[in-house]
Parts: C-alpha cells; structure tokens; sequence
C-alpha cells in the first residue's frame, strides 16, 4: 500500500484532535477571548462601578455583563453579533437609574439580561445579592417589569388584566380588589377600568403595562422603551 503509516497516536494526529476539540467544544465567548470582545477593564470602567458592600449589598449589582448573539454555539463566526461590551454598575436602593443610549446601544439587551429572558454570554448580576444566572426564580418574587412592548389582551379590561397580574404574583384574595383599585388610580385608569383595552390609545396600553408591573409591591421594577407618556 502507497502512503505514511500514522499510529492513532502520533503527535501530528494528537495536536490536531486538541485543536479541533478546543474549537467544537471551548466556548471562547464565556472567557471573553474573541478577538474584538474582550471585556471591559477596570480602568475603562472609571467611576461607573465601584465593588459592593458585603454586609449591606447594593439594590442592583452588574459585572460586566456582555452579550453575544452566535449563529453556531460551538463555532465561531465573524456574523456573531456584539449586543453588549463589559456593562458594569452598581445601584443602591431607593434610587432611580436611567440608561441612555441611540439605537443597538444594547439597553433593551441589558434588561432581558437582568429579567431573566436571555443568559448573559459573560459576566453576572445580582438583585438584592441574588445571581441573575443562577438564582432568577427568586429573584421573579419581588421583581417588577415593564416590557418595551406592551403584551395586552385587546378582550379583556384593564381591572381583569391586573386581576390577573395579581393572581400571578401571589396577592392574597382578600387584598386583590382594593390593590386593583389602587394600581388604575395611580396610573389614571380608574374611570376606564371595566373597559376592553383594545379601544385604549397607546399612552393609556402604556400606563397600564405600568401599573402590572408594580403589582405585588416588588422591591425593583424593570422598565423597557419609551415612558414619555407618563411625564
């Protein structure tokens, strides 16, 4: 027979399997070693994030968080998608934090993070010292959010809508009429609560998904996309 003899075991065959091992089963992105993706340093970060304290941690605890959309999980391409670059912060409860940024700056990205709809490629968070990454299902306890597109049932009222948010978040029975009545008060729905909101304008659709987020009295609320309607 014509041709090299390779034992299963010689060294060009083992550097290949390494290499070929490291490509189909390491992901980089977890390590942030893509070229181009590096994560944000300490001195990049400057005065946005500062270590919390242990004894009294902060309402919302952010390290750098980064976000790859990849076509191949287990491959890396030059069309993976950056979303999200080393975001870091550190804020204390009671305040009111605002991200600004155009368009693909990655707020909406940001709060699916810390809301729990996508996994974060790098980088962790933590509400009231709960990881976004392990711990999301007691962190939906007291976590309130607005989504930046309303989800709204053009059948039901705006009372059944927050009834139902009210079942969901675990509002004892006795309470849910009066907390009902309180949330359409707070948001200026109270005269329109037993009509269907498919006749709603957009700032009243707007003030109600408001108003569901604040059901349950949550300890941090998550609000997406333009809120102008409620200055």
């Amino acid at each position: 027979m014509l041709g090299v003899y390779l034992p299963i075991f010689s060294p060009p065959l083992f550097f290949f399997f390494i290499w070929l091992t490291d490509m189909l089963f390491v992901n980089h992105h977890q390590r942030g070693e893509k070229e181009g993706y590096s994560t944000v340093s300490s001195e990049e970060e400057g005065g946005h994030y500062r270590q919390p304290s242990i004894n009294n941690p902060p309402a919302l605890h952010c390290v750098r968080l980064m976000k790859i959309y990849q076509g191949m999980p287990l491959w890396q391409r030059t069309s993976d998608v950056l979303a999200l670059r080393g975001f870091s912060a550190s804020i204390e409860e009671g305040q009111i934090f605002c991200l600004l940024g155009h368009n693909g700056a990655g707020k909406t990205t940001t709060v699916n993070i810390l809301t729990g709809l996508f996994e974060p490629t790098f980088g962790d968070g933590f509400i009231y010292g709960h990881s976004v990454v392990a711990e999301m299902e007691t962190i939906r306890r007291f976590m309130g959010v607005c989504p930046q597109h309303d989800i709204l049932w053009n059948d039901l009222t705006a009372r059944e809508h927050l009834e139902i948010f009210a079942e969901l978040k675990n509002v004892p029975s006795y309470e849910r009429a009066a907390v009902v009545d309180d949330k359409l008060r707070s948001v200026n729905l109270y005269d329109v609560g037993n009509k269907l909101v498919g006749g709603f304008s957009g700032g009243m659709k707007r003030r109600l998904s408001v108003a569901m987020s604040c059901i349950g009295e949550p300890k941090i609320i998550f609000m997406d996309g333009e809120l102008a309607v409620l200055l």
